[in-house]
Order: structure tokens, then sequence, then C-alpha cells
């Protein structure tokens, strides 16, 4: 798909509008809608939005509970918001399924060095 090489390039901007293409043709495309909820989360949270950023989080992990990144960006938003118990368990279900275990082991390190 012509938007993943846009992400992979980092051209967001491109990739955002090619998935928005996608939708207009197919509305129900599972990976463009979990990519375009992915950008509204991230832009939501750049905003500083970051009630708004964790609800469509939450609503990316309802509806596509295997993505991994999910629970991963859920971990750091958590954190950022203060709710280190939150970003422990989500660091702790991505530790479980191996996923970036190094780079989650360090942060869940420091989160549970915050709560004491």
């Amino acid at each position: 798909m012509l938007g993943r090489i846009y992400l992979k390039v980092e051209d967001n901007w491109n990739a955002e509008k090619i998935f928005q293409q996608v939708l207009e043709i197919d509305p129900e495309n599972d990976a463009a809608n979990f990519q375009l909820l992915g950008f509204r989360a991230r832009t939501l949270e750049t905003q500083g939005q970051l009630k708004e950023a964790l609800d469509t989080y939450l609503e990316i992990k309802q509806r596509w509970p295997d993505q991994m990144d999910i629970y991963y960006q859920l971990g750091l938003l958590y954190r950022k918001t203060g709710d280190l118990q939150s970003a422990e368990q989500m660091f702790d279900f991505c530790l479980k399924n191996n996923y970036l275990v190094e780079e989650i082991g360090q942060m869940r390190g420091d989160v549970t060095k915050k709560q004491r």
C-alpha cells in the first residue's frame, strides 16, 4: 500500500492523504482506519489534548487488540499523565508478549522507581 511506503520514509502528510483516499473508496478498510486513528491520537497528544488522545488510543486498542504498539503508546501516555499504575500495566503487557522488551524494560523500571 502506497500509504505504508510514505510512512516508512516518514512522510506522514502524504501517508495520511493516501489513507483518507482509501477510505473514500472503501470506508471499512481496516488498515486505513487504523492508521488514521493513530494519526489522530498522536496529533491530539502533540496538541496537549491528552484525555482525547487517551480515548482515541483506547478505541484503537478495543478495535485492534492484537496491535502491540497501542499498548506501548498507552503506556507512554499514561506515564505522561501521571497514571503510573496504568503505565506499568501496559508496559508489563508488552513485556509478556515480547514487544520492545529492552526499551520497555528500562521505562518500566523508571515508572516503578517513581511510584516508590
